[in-house]
């Protein structure tokens, strides 16, 4: 296995970051490997960042007396998680993983102190999530479109 350090370098969501702040994130996170199946992340859990190099993900919700609502599904290349910025700090979704997936998590609590210890840091992986929850609201947008769309006439 490649250490930490290499696997962020190489992941699309850290691209460009400067080598100095790819080895403090490095420091703070943890390689996993998650079997198909096995929930990865409960509702409710602590915050959290997960970074997916292998494999797929589901994201989904769950109502009262409701089977879970698939939400998504993210590949390589993709992140999870953005509740560890702002409190109450806990996971808004279960995370479930469709088939075998690596991954490099990191905790939120963590997350929080190299931002609130390293302003650069902190400003550029700020800058990451806003883009990545920019582009899934984006392809949200597109979905409701086109779901909605009345046909030509």
């Amino acid at each position: 296995m490649k250490p930490i350090e290499e696997l962020l370098a190489g992941h699309r969501f850290f691209k460009d970051l400067p080598q100095p702040m790819i080895a403090a994130l490095s420091e703070r996170g943890k390689f996993r490997q998650e079997r198909a199946g096995r929930f990865v992340v409960h509702e409710g859990d602590p915050s959290c960042l997960l970074v997916i190099l292998h494999g797929r993900l589901r994201i989904e919700t769950h109502g009262p007396g409701r089977p879970g609502a698939m939400l998504e599904t993210l590949v390589a290349g993709d992140v999870y998680g953005s509740s560890w910025v702002l409190a109450p700090h806990g996971s808004v979704f279960d995370v479930q993983a469709v088939e075998d997936t690596d991954l490099v998590a990191f905790d939120g609590e963590a997350l929080r102190q190299l931002v609130d210890a390293d302003a650069p840091l902190g400003n550029a992986l700020l800058k990451r999530l806003v883009r990545a929850l920019t582009e899934k609201l984006r392809a949200a947008r597109l979905q409701l479109t086109d779901v909605y769309r009345h046909p030509a006439q």
